[in-house]
């Protein structure tokens, strides 16, 4: 059986090949491995002192001056450091509510054009000039807006709201006969031949 002897740096020069063999399997045998390592400055900017064996690596995975891609596939490149400012503060691949409150999160490029074209809770002007929330327009329209066009129940043309009674009473060709049948309906009692 063989086995392993202590050996010190200074017996490292005076080694027997047969004690060689017993240092390594295999008899392979690298002075080196006893010497301690050198020290190097890594090269990308970050001044760490890093190992010579161990530099390439750092270089690669951890150095935090290498040069990254934005991990939202925005295209950007930076340091590894500033990675997490990028996504939290200016890709303009990050998620963002909509400030308006519709509770729609987009693309921080997508915001603006959210707010201005597509957001339910947008501000907008309707054609009589009122003010509303976008999502309040089509009962604005059919209820209330005096700009919206109604069809005249007596002869079927186009007015606004509020021109509709103006033009029957005033100009609606029908007028002259539904007047009649409403006197007629009121002497009666009986608005069903209104």
């Amino acid at each position: 059986s063989r086995t392993i002897k202590e050996v010190k740096c200074l017996d490292i020069l005076t080694v027997s090949d047969e004690d060689l063999c017993d240092l390594r399997p295999g008899g392979l045998f690298d002075p080196e491995e006893f010497l301690p390592p050198r020290m190097l400055t890594c090269t990308v900017g970050c001044e760490e002192m890093v190992e010579d064996r161990l530099l390439r690596r750092h270089r690669v995975d951890h150095c935090r001056r290498r040069m990254v891609p934005c991990t939202f596939g925005c295209g950007g490149k930076m340091a590894a450091e500033d990675l997490q400012g990028h996504l939290h503060h200016h890709c303009e691949l990050r998620s963002l509510p909509c400030d308006l409150g519709c509770g729609v999160c987009i693309p921080a490029r997508d915001l603006e054009r959210h707010r201005r074209d597509e957001c339910p809770l947008r501000v907008v002007r309707c054609v009589c000039n009122t003010k509303m929330r976008f999502q309040q327009m089509d009962e604005h329209n059919a209820t209330d807006c005096p700009r919206t066009a109604m069809q005249c129940s007596w002869c079927g043309e186009s007015w606004e709201r509020c021109e509709i009674r103006d033009h029957h009473w005033h100009h609606c060709p029908e007028r002259l006969g539904m007047e009649q049948r409403l006197l007629y309906a009121v002497w009666s009692h009986n608005t069903q031949h209104v």
